[in-house]
């Protein structure tokens, strides 16, 4: 989120939806027009499940 405000990114998208929201938590797009996919996941160690 900072690197939107440092005007290093042009936008962040959290949950997208449709065919952009399988398997990614957050969109991060690029002034290039390039986007990265990011997964935001915590892990129960004690019980190999995600959260």
């Amino acid at each position: 989120m900072l690197k939107v405000l440092e005007e290093k990114v042009d936008y962040i998208t959290l949950e997208a939806t449709g065919d952009n929201e399988k398997g990614v938590d957050l969109w991060i797009s690029y002034k290039d027009c390039t986007q990265e996919g990011q997964q935001c996941k915590g892990r129960n160690g004690a019980n190999e499940t995600w959260i």
